[in-house]
């Protein structure tokens, strides 16, 4: 059976345009940041161009990160905040699906990407900090509930 912590009953919520040439991750922290958010959830459309994205390889416990250059549009974009425990910098765990004119998606963890034209995203705030704590089996930083 998962771990459930029921984390909001009532969640504040942001919408925020990033502009071109923005780094979103960078970006989406600082906003993250300058307005005390301690966890929540994000979804975003928009595009994005230069985007570095990473898959985790359960083998090598380890994220194997690939760039993609050029302007995609962003088919979806979801994320999570938290932090690790007594770090100050959020941890932003965002995954996208990413298409150019030819359609094919490209897809995984978002790095880093600079905003194409626009990202509008709407940013759930929970009324609950949420923590990450270091899994040795997969030498990853793992919600803590």
């Amino acid at each position: 059976m998962p771990n459930i912590s029921i984390v909001s009953h009532e969640p504040k919520i942001y919408a925020v345009r990033f502009l071109p040439g923005e780094r979103l991750q960078a970006s989406l922290a600082e906003v993250i940041l300058e307005n005390e958010i301690g966890s929540g959830y994000y979804t975003a459309v928009g595009s994005l161009r230069d985007p570095e994205l990473a898959i985790y390889d359960p083998n090598l416990k380890t994220m194997i990160h690939t760039s993609f250059k050029g302007y995609y549009e962003v088919a979806s974009l979801k994320g999570n905040l938290s932090y690790i425990y007594a770090e100050a910098t959020p941890v932003l765990h965002t995954h996208v699906i990413l298409f150019q004119g030819d359609h094919k998606p490209i897809a995984g963890h978002l790095i880093e990407a600079e905003v194409g034209v626009t990202l509008e995203m709407f940013l759930f705030q929970f009324p609950v900090k949420l923590e990450r704590k270091y899994s040795d089996e997969y030498n990853l930083f793992l919600l803590d509930i």
